[in-house]
């Protein structure tokens, strides 16, 4: 009861997320048509995999409930148990989506089947253990085993077979199959198999030319070569417009180009088509941003991380957002955080060094400071930061040493004339 609670619980909270978490009862969702939680498809689908992972113990159960050997078990506290055990158990493996890692991933799934098999072992030996026909009934559930046992074996033990055999499988559904190519590829070249190599890497581009397109596109937005990217991307929409990453991309370059209205319509396409996907949110607070659009940035980025965003500059701009408050604390952790991700963010040192300075906490400045100089020595405003910080705890050598070292580097600098002032001051 406990676990049946704990299930409606978690389908109430995050049955209708994208992806869903649970299978669907009464809206499709799922990217099968019709793949509901009480569809035909996906009880077939079920009952399938429960002969894949025990035969015998589907065997076992089937048999044992035919002969009504339920009836003198169940007073037994171990009966009860391996019963709750096997319910639970399926019931999770029912209602849990099968595409969140793969199509019935085995790591995910595979313990469905251990409850009742144990629990069809338990009652197969109470029944017969000592009667004759127990040798004749362990043998044929041996051979039930085998049944799917061999095959797996024969496959796995052929080069050529398991190859082909995955190759069927990527036949079955091209549209969802590039994955399945990259490995086949990697696997080639891994083995100096270079004909087979360019073969599927051929089979591949034919297959999902907007996936080649797309590729091409990021390397050449790395290169900065932006227009030659975009021409690329328009190509691919041809293909697939409905492909949240083409969008995603388009948005980044707008972004890059200052195009910002362009940007926020891209981006927001791609979160309508994969509203699961962090890196939209991610380039749409930037987009924000620029537009010192601070609640809606703040909002994106937050999305960003519910949904498990690694990258350290969304944190980063979380923290900014809340200095600029002035919510330090806050903005402290999430500057933390962001170093977590990237210790060699040589932004977030400054901004810390920012954040202390105006906090008083003049040593930390200071530390954070000559960190992010040690990363990068070009930095040199934070030369008349660190002098401000040594002028204001009346550290007079330090402070003329800084200001000096700034003057020297950027005689012309915003802060120059500044500086200047200082030093007249400090010096006899």
């Amino acid at each position: 009861m406990i676990c049946l609670g704990l299930i409606l619980s978690l389908y109430q909270k995050y049955g209708w997320t994208k992806p869903p978490i649970f299978v669907p009862i009464s809206e499709d969702r799922y990217a099968a048509p019709g793949y509901l939680l009480f569809s035909l498809p996906h009880v077939l689908d079920f009952l399938n995999q429960q002969f894949l992972i025990s035969p015998a113990g589907v065997v076992m159960i089937s048999a044992l409930i035919l002969s009504r050997v339920w009836a003198f078990s169940w007073k037994s506290r171990t009966f009860q148990f391996l019963l709750l055990l096997s319910l639970s158990q399926l019931l999770l493996g029912f209602v849990v989506d099968p595409g969140l890692g793969a199509a019935r991933d085995w790591d995910m799934f595979s313990s469905a089947g251990l409850g009742y098999t144990l629990l069809g072992l338990y009652l197969f030996l109470s029944l017969f253990r000592g009667k004759a026909s127990f040798g004749y009934l362990g043998l044929i559930l041996i051979l039930v085993s085998l049944y799917s046992t061999v095959p797996w074996v024969v496959l796995n033990s052929s080069p050529s077979k398991s190859i082909a055999r995955f190759q069927n499988l990527l036949d079955l559904d091209p549209k969802r199959s590039a994955n399945g190519h990259f490995v086949l590829i990697k696997y080639f070249e891994s083995r100096g198999m270079k004909e087979e190599a360019e073969q599927e890497n051929t089979r591949y581009s034919q297959a999902f030319p907007e996936v080649v397109l797309l590729n091409q596109a990021s390397q050449l937005v790395k290169r900065g070569e932006l227009e030659k990217a975009e021409q690329l991307l328009v190509q691919a929409e041809g293909y697939a417009p409905l492909m949240p990453q083409i969008h995603d991309l388009k948005g980044r370059i707008y972004l890059e180009r200052k195009e910002l209205s362009r940007a926020e319509e891209e981006l927001k396409e791609t979160i309508r088509l994969a509203s699961f996907l962090p890196d939209p949110y991610v380039n749409l607070a930037d987009v924000y941003l620029s537009e010192q659009q601070y609640d809606l940035a703040l909002e994106a980025s937050q999305k960003a991380i519910r949904l498990k965003s690694e990258y350290p500059q969304t944190y980063s701009n979380v923290a900014s957002i809340y200095f600029l408050r002035g919510d330090f604390n806050l903005a402290e952790g999430y500057y933390q955080k962001a170093l977590e991700l990237d210790p060699k963010f040589t932004d977030v040192y400054v901004d810390l060094g920012d954040l202390y300075s105006r906090k008083g906490k003049f040593d930390q400045a200071i530390k954070m400071y000559q960190t992010a100089l040690g990363i990068n020595p070009e930095l040199t405003k934070l030369h008349f930061r660190l002098g401000m910080v040594y002028y204001s705890i009346n550290s007079r050598r330090r402070a003329i040493e800084e200001l000096e070292l700034y003057l020297k580097d950027s005689p012309q600098g915003k802060d120059a004339q500044k500086a200047q002032e200082i030093l007249s001051n400090l010096k006899p």
